[in-house]
């Protein structure tokens, strides 16, 4: 969703350009390929209106049946007016043939089979289609790295509404256009030929306002696709705004924000009405303009075939054939003018699907062309040299200039820096969820983007300063972990198994097994029914499950209170003790208390993006920075744990 150009839009676009000017030339981070290519909008094939329309290929077979329906359909609905003439003209003359009737009943049946087949095949064939489209664009947004969701225009709120009312919109489109076109052609067809057949003069009346018709509902279309952009915008903002507040419900209430929130909410609705009105109103004069039109035709063929009939020229039963003949044709051009209107909004929405399509595809062709190794052995020691890096959403703010830094294998690395220094962003390059600008990152000697991301991912366990559980059981959170496992999937006796061995180490199956159903209790919309120490724990719990030979933990105490903080540091003290010594086992922390730092073999202070100290906690409590950071007035000895030192 592209939002309105404001001056700080504007602003944000030309950045690039004049932030970095030649007299700063180190400053300037030489962007990759693949960092840029999720910062820009594909240009091109996205925009396509065959695309559009080969959306529908995957039901052809269905839309085959469909036509069948729509041919049966319209065979006989042609036929029938004749029918209803011949009839007239009979009863003029005193007759009532049984042959007639009986054929019109038979129209009756062929019709209605024909609308029985068109509408089940089309609609099946519709619902398919958006459920296709759903599942399509759901894969393409999961599969966006993560510098995609940092964008504005790809906030939660305006990605679930391409779910589910842009591919509802482009489905229906698709498919109704399909039959409805269909149908809304051979029916203007027929009539036409009909027409021509009983009086080429009266017909030539009709035929003379088709492309007037065709001119003014081409113009329209177009207008119409335009508000639909605006209205799929609108929309998307709006369910932006709800999905983000009331996720954060607690805080907005917490902080009496009701009143204003409703006014925020109700802005973005106000928007939604104002284009809604616009389009209302502009398809109500459409509308009204054609019936207009269709009036006027008619009261021409009515007077002129009046005029006939009184010379003899025509029959009181054709001229009433005609007549319904030319209600057809109306009825016809109508929906094949309104046609276009419904292409052009689908076509619309299609244009914002396409554009996360082609990133998806874009992604593939790069994963295609590079290399994806998986080392059979892996020691694990990882290299950090000359790397510099940059958010893509803030090329600009440089977070690592020229960092080098060796974490051994076998040992526990615990990074210390103030806010802002660059620690959660090593644990975001080693997950590959960001790229660096410049240098390299390597594991055992393999550069990081040259191994599987798959396996790598797998590898490792990732415990955040902010637990994020899901809606679902205890159970369900922690078996997350597993490699290959849905979410609805049901436990066997193994992973069950496993899911107790990974909560007991994690310090959480006491009070797992005291809540009121056990590892079945539902813990809430992102875990809002436990309390953070139990969440974290649960965090905890999900990154050993994976038994990884890397346990990334970022500050994974910094938002509890400290009865929580005990619990969850015990629970890490354990597992950095178990993995001492180990093969192929590292623990990496980011922490700036204390009792944390000790516990860590190996000290790694970073300062403006680098490393300005390293080594063991004596080492490192000799710098200045450092004991400026974790409250440190001297050179202190690593003694027994004390917790009063822990005011940082």
């Amino acid at each position: 969703m592209r939002g309105p150009l404001t001056m700080q839009r504007f602003a944000s676009s030309v950045r690039l350009q004049t932030d970095y000017g030649p007299g700063v030339p180190e400053q300037r981070p030489k962007m990759k390929p693949s960092t840029l290519l999720y910062t820009v909008e594909p240009k091109g094939k996205q925009g396509s209106f065959m695309r559009f329309v080969a959306t529908a290929k995957s039901q052809f077979p269905l839309i085959g049946g469909a036509l069948v329906g729509v041919a049966l359909y319209s065979a006989a609905t042609l036929a029938i007016p004749a029918g209803f003439g011949q009839l007239i003209d009979f009863a003029s003359k005193g007759e009532m043939p049984f042959t007639t009737s009986a054929q019109l009943w038979g129209f009756f049946c062929v019709g209605a089979v024909g609308n029985i087949l068109r509408m089940s095949c089309i609609g099946i064939a519709g619902e398919r289609l958006i459920a296709d489209l759903r599942k399509r664009l759901y894969k393409a947004i999961v599969n966006q790295p993560t510098a995609f969701f940092d964008s504005q225009d790809n906030r939660t709120g305006a990605l679930v509404q391409r779910l589910s009312l842009d591919c509802n919109v482009v489905g229906s489109s698709l498919t109704e256009a399909i039959m409805n076109g269909s149908k809304n052609l051979l029916q203007t067809v027929g009539s036409v030929a009909v027409m021509l057949y009983y009086s080429p003069m009266m017909t030539g009346v009709i035929i003379a306002m088709i492309p007037p018709i065709a001119v003014y509902a081409g113009l329209y279309g177009r207008y119409v696709r335009r508000l639909q952009t605006l209205m799929q915008d609108a929309m998307a903002e709006g369910a932006t705004v709800a999905e983000e507040r009331l996720g954060s419900i607690r805080t907005v209430k917490s902080f009496g924000r009701e009143e204003q929130e409703l006014t925020w909410y109700g802005s973005k609705i106000e928007n939604v009405f104002v284009v809604s009105k616009r389009m209302l109103l502009w398809s109500a004069s459409y509308s009204a303009s054609l019936q207009f039109l269709g009036y006027g035709a008619l009261y021409a063929i009515m007077w002129a075939g009046s005029m006939l009939v009184a010379s003899g020229h025509l029959s009181p039963g054709i001229l009433f054939s005609f007549v319904l003949y030319t209600v057809y044709c109306g009825i016809g051009l109508m929906g094949l003018t309104n046609l276009a209107t419904e292409i052009n909004k689908g076509y619309g929405a299609s244009i914002r699907l396409f554009d996360i399509l082609d990133r998806e595809a874009a992604l593939q062709h790069e994963a295609a062309t590079g290399k994806h190794i998986v080392p059979l052995k892996a020691n694990w020691n990882i290299k950090f040299e000359s790397v510099n890096f940059a958010y893509p959403s803030r090329p600009e703010a440089m977070i690592y200039r020229g960092l080098t830094l060796d974490l051994k294998p076998s040992q526990t690395t615990c990074i210390v820096g103030a806010s802002g220094s660059g620690k959660s962003s090593m644990a975001l390059l080693l997950l590959k969820l960001y790229e660096s600008n410049q240098g390299s990152i390597t594991v055992d000697g393999d550069r990081l983007e040259d191994l599987d991301t798959k396996w790598l991912r797998s590898k490792i366990g990732y415990v955040g300063q902010e637990p994020v559980l899901f809606g679902g059981t205890v159970a369900q959170n922690i078996a997350y972990g597993l490699e290959g496992r849905n979410w609805d999937e049901p436990l066997d006796r193994w992973a069950q198994s496993s899911v107790v061995d990974a909560a007991t180490r994690a310090n959480a199956h006491e009070f797992i097994t005291s809540l009121p159903q056990g590892y079945e209790t539902f813990v809430g919309e992102q875990g809002r029914n436990l309390s953070g120490g139990q969440k974290q724990r649960i965090a905890i719990a999900r990154a050993l499950i994976r038994s990884p030979n890397l346990l990334i933990l970022d500050e994974a105490t910094s938002a509890l209170d400290s009865e929580s903080e005990i619990v969850v540091h015990e629970a890490i003290g354990k597992l950095i003790d178990a993995s001492k010594g180990k093969q192929n086992r590292m623990v990496l922390m980011f922490a700036h208390k204390l009792s944390m730092i000790r516990k860590a073999d190996h000290i790694v202070v970073l300062d403006g993006g680098a490393v300005i100290a390293q080594g063991t906690f004596d080492d490192v409590s000799k710098n200045s920075v450092f004991c400026q950071l974790v409250g440190l007035t001297k050179a202190i000895p690593a003694p027994a744990a004390d917790k009063s030192e822990d005011s940082a």
